[in-house]
């Protein structure tokens, strides 16, 4: 995946692994709905959220050690639209 890019999800309850969490910066998140999962592949913790309005982009900002992606969601969402497992791979999942 590159910048720039936006990834749709076609269905409910679908997951997405991200094995090159890094690689994915710009990467825009379309149609996250209840059931669906991006799975970082490792250890993450959350940083920072950045609540959207209606046809704007929120973000959440995972942190790895020195290392921060920022995933992009293309839906009006909120912090408690989302669940976060951590652990050995951290999952984040849309509520």
């Amino acid at each position: 995946m590159s910048s720039g890019q936006t990834i749709d999800f076609s269905e409910a309850s679908e997951t997405l692994n991200l094995t090159d969490a890094l690689g994915c910066g710009g990467v825009l998140i379309g149609q996250f709905v209840a059931g669906d999962k991006l799975d970082l592949n490792g250890a993450w913790s959350f940083s920072r959220f950045n609540d959207n309005a209606p046809a704007t982009v929120g973000t959440q900002t995972p942190a790895s050690g020195a290392n921060q992606i920022a995933p992009a969601f293309a839906r009006e969402l909120s912090q408690s639209s989302f669940s976060v497992n951590g652990g050995g791979a951290t999952v984040i999942g849309r509520m």
